[in-house]
């Protein structure tokens, strides 16, 4: 199910008071907020062309990342509207390096460590809440076997959304992958997303 709008990113900064091949299950420091069970919503629209907006003050180094981000998001991964926070409070994470929330409007990702991996990590949450719906979802967590997507009775690593999240981090990253049976799988389920998702490979 994809919804890819054709047209490259817009970030807008608004000022305001206000890893790594994973070797899992044990990464505590990226997380998407598991949503509360609730009846399936319409997905947002995706686009090539997302508008991003920084909330609060901003280096031009983390304004860089945010930049990075969208851009390894390459042809047919289309990425929804997005605000993107930085914080040096590690509450702000929930104790996390990054945080990505959907009940906000629009979805938001916090960003609370200067390690590299972090933000391409809330993306992926953002791209694949985006572009699963449930059946998808369902479908991607069975053929990986996961017991879940994201439900908060499993830990994080039994969660596929989380699994999602890191492959996508990872293939959008690399350069020059490793030639092994870990990365073949990361690529198996990229591919899985992919198709899922009904996206041309965009790398």
């Amino acid at each position: 199910m994809h919804r890819l709008a054709t047209s490259c990113c817009a970030i807008t900064i608004v000022v305001s008071v206000a890893a790594l091949i994973w070797d899992p299950p044990s990464d505590p420091t990226v997380q998407a907020e598991p949503a509360a069970p609730a009846a399936p919503a319409a997905l947002p629209a995706v686009s090539s062309d997302p508008e991003v907006v920084i909330v609060g003050a901003a280096t031009a180094a983390e304004r860089r990342r945010v930049d990075d981000a969208v851009a390894s998001f390459r042809a047919g991964l289309g990425l929804p509207d997005v605000e993107v926070r930085f914080s040096t409070v590690p509450d702000d994470c929930l104790g996390h390096y990054g945080l990505f929330q959907e009940q906000y409007r629009p979805w938001r990702i916090t960003i609370c460590s200067e390690i590299g991996f972090v933000m391409l990590h809330e993306f992926g949450h953002a791209w694949e809440r985006a572009n699963l719906d449930v059946d998808e979802r369902e479908a991607y967590a069975a053929r990986r076997g996961f017991p879940t997507w994201n439900s908060l009775e499993f830990p994080r690593e039994e969660r596929a959304a989380e699994e999602a999240a890191f492959v996508l981090q990872q293939v959008l990253s690399r350069t020059n992958p490793p030639d092994n049976d870990r990365w073949r799988d990361i690529t198996a389920a990229y591919d899985a997303l992919l198709e899922l998702a009904d996206v041309a490979d965009g790398v």
